[in-house]
């Protein structure tokens, strides 16, 4: 690689698998250098979006999360190789998040963290204490304006019989010095299903607070503003459901 033309060898590096980019970045600084810039990093992960993938999560069998990320194709070298493992406490409490530009956020009482199963990297956050006071679930979100990653945290439930504001927790990703502050969501509500977060934007669905009208609630990344969307009256939703993304559209 050291004596390839630079062009020549970003190109190779953007064809190759996570894990052996891993080894590129440990035994070449130049590789290295390539690797971890903002440029090669976009335009990775682009071309990654566009390789369809199965991800497998097993919680049941011991205290940790087994990810197993595949890729949808017939070739035994690039596929069932990226595994990572994750110890955790055994309990309900354990929250596996979607995965958001291949990065996955898991959040357990007050631990945080954020895995890249294709590339078997881990990430652990700050401490959440709001996990001490119940039970939490942890969303990642991306704004691709701005180029920046935050998880949004949201008690469980979060339903209150007061007229008072829920507060929130919030932490930018890799802002250096990262640490949980606090924002309010002034749309009373008890969160019901998981989270998906598309176009720069987290949405959840919820009941209001008489437990009649079903809600989309939407965070935006950047502006760290809830909108609500009501759905019709009539409709019903269960804990047992999913917000998925179905072909680019949300769908319960």
């Amino acid at each position: 690689m050291e004596a390839l033309p630079n062009d020549l060898e970003e190109r190779i590096l953007l064809n190759l698998p996570p894990t052996e980019l891993g080894t590129y970045s440990r035994v070449s600084m130049r590789c290295r250098n390539v690797i971890q810039s903002k440029e090669f990093i976009k335009e990775y992960i682009g071309r990654s979006t566009t390789e369809p993938r199965l991800l497998l999560v097993e919680t049941t069998m011991k205290p940790e999360v087994l990810f197993h990320s595949m890729y949808q194709q017939a070739n035994p070298l690039l596929s069932g190789k990226e595994k990572v493992r994750i110890p955790h406490s055994p309990g309900p409490q354990l929250h596996i998040d979607h995965p958001v530009r291949g990065l996955v956020c898991l959040s357990y009482e007050t631990k945080v963290v954020i895995t890249n199963p294709g590339a078997k990297e881990i990430v652990c956050l700050p401490e959440n204490e709001a996990g001490k006071q119940g039970e939490t679930k942890c969303f990642l979100g991306y704004d691709e304006d701005t180029d920046v990653y935050k998880v949004l945290c949201v008690p469980v439930p979060v339903l209150s019989t007061r007229e008072e504001a829920r507060e929130y927790q919030v932490l930018t990703v890799g802002s250096g010095g990262e640490s949980w502050r606090g924002i309010e969501c002034k749309h009373h509500h008890s969160l019901v299903t998981n989270g998906i977060c598309k176009g720069g934007v987290v949405c959840f669905v919820a009941l209001s607070e008489c437990r009649q009208i079903v809600r989309v609630m939407s965070f935006d990344v950047n502006s760290e503003i809830f909108t609500v969307t009501e759905l019709p009256k009539g409709a019903e939703i269960h804990e047992s459901f999913s917000f998925v993304n179905y072909n680019g559209t949300m769908a319960l």
